[in-house]
């Protein structure tokens, strides 16, 4: 089983030292997991790949998240 815990805006240090340790949390900031779904829904990302990125332990970073960035348009 995984835990998900999504922090607006973000997370303190403490928090993600903690989840780095952690082989079953996974922290996302509001911003990037909006971010992954938009590129769920565009059709860059698959929904796989998209729950697999959220379920990796740790603080979930946009850099890891596979897709093409929403924000640079087509």
């Amino acid at each position: 089983m995984r835990r998900v815990t999504l922090g607006k805006p973000a997370f303190d240090e403490t928090s993600k030292k903690k989840a780095a340790a952690s082989k079953d949390i996974t922290l996302v900031e509001h911003s990037v997991f909006i971010e992954g779904l938009l590129r769920v829904h565009s059709g860059t990302l698959s929904a796989a790949d998209f729950l697999s990125w959220l379920g990796s332990p740790g603080v979930a970073e946009l850099e890891r998240l596979g897709g093409s960035p929403t924000y640079l348009g087509k």
